[in-house]
């Protein structure tokens, strides 16, 4: 990753711009985000105040569920169980307004946020319990289980790159209570993860941020192995042009083990469906636990904090990109010719 670049301020009061989708790259950053810049540049305030956030949002969130009241922006994002008990699906035409709604322009220049979303383990009373929601498992092994470790791991290793990283449960084994044991309904856990994102989204506007949903598979044949990255998309269209560029970055710096691939897909996941329009967003399949060798190698830590090495690498690569990229249209945009009107 490219150190950011200092940031020049003038002696100006500048607004801060309002969230359209048609503001250009070139327009926002040939001036300083005046809100932010200023204040989080720096990466240890910057963790300090994610984390910070986090609890905010949560506290907020807790209290709305105990007066029962879960409806917010992302409520029809979901599909749900009414109070007849009858599934109601996701507004499919809300869907693009919502992914707007929280849209900014991204400042490549800005430290990046990544928000580990570690699968499952929703509905955790007490670790000594054990989560309600496991995930899959096979011989044992639980896919919970599997992805705390590669959340630790790769916390450790953004964190050690100087990326700040908030996660939307707690995986400390010491932790006698989580945060999520307030949300044990399936939607509402699910909401809540989307919904942290979409704050942190309005809250650090032009910072880029990535989402980032890690889990485990199964299948019924053990043949199946390898590591998936899906990103939003509906019958096989990608729906996220920036989720899919960092995908297709990252595919190429990690495998889960050798002489296997990772692959890249799209799906209409709805922790991925629910998020800002600029927001990087993939689920992060690892491996199948039903394939042995997948199995022994998601659970090898020598192993998981290669991959998590592999891996930021690969999230670096796709900044240093979009950084280069950003400083060649502005450069583009900047020695264009005058224009003479008559």
């Amino acid at each position: 990753m490219k150190i950011p670049l200092p940031l020049v301020f003038l002696p100006v009061a500048l607004a801060l711009p309002e969230p359209v989708a048609n503001s250009t790259t070139e327009d926002f950053l040939s001036q300083p985000d005046a809100q932010t810049s200023s204040v989080i540049q720096n990466q240890t305030s910057l963790q300090q105040d994610i984390v910070s956030q986090r609890t905010y949002f949560y506290d907020s969130f807790e209290q709305r569920v105990k007066k029962g009241d879960r409806t917010t922006d992302l409520y029809s994002c979901f599909s749900r169980k009414d109070k007849t008990g009858n599934m109601v699906s996701y507004n499919p035409i809300a869907i693009s307004s919502l992914r707007q709604k929280n849209f900014y322009p991204v400042n490549w220049n800005l430290q990046p946020i990544v928000i580990l979303d570690p699968g499952h383990g929703h509905g955790i009373t007490r670790r000594t319990s054990g989560p309600i929601d496991i995930g899959a498992s096979r011989q044992g092994v639980h896919e919970v289980d599997v992805v705390d470790g590669f959340t630790a791991a790769l916390e450790k290793e953004f964190k050690s790159q100087g990326i700040s990283v908030v996660l939307t449960r707690d995986i400390d084994e010491k932790a006698t209570l989580s945060r999520n044991s307030f949300f044990p309904e399936h939607t509402t856990a699910l909401q809540i993860r989307a919904e942290l994102s979409n704050h942190l989204a309005k809250k650090y506007p032009h910072h880029p941020i990535f989402f980032l949903s890690l889990h485990a598979d199964v299948f019924d044949e053990p043949q199946r192995s390898g590591s998936v990255i899906y990103t939003y998309g509906q019958n096989g269209e990608s729906l996220s042009p920036l989720s899919s560029q960092m995908a297709k970055t990252l595919k190429g710096h990690f495998s889960l083990r050798p002489r296997t691939s990772t692959s890249h897909r799209t799906e209409d996941f709805a922790v991925l469906r629910c998020q800002p329009e600029h927001v990087m967003a993939a689920l992060v399949e690892f491996g199948f636990l039903s394939n042995p060798q997948d199995r022994a190698a998601m659970t090898h830590p020598q192993n998981v904090k290669n991959i998590a090495r592999n891996f930021v690498k690969g999230i670096n690569a796709f900044l240093e990109k979009q950084q280069n990229t950003s400083e060649i249209r502005i450069a583009a945009a900047s020695n264009a010719p005058a224009i003479t009107l008559p």
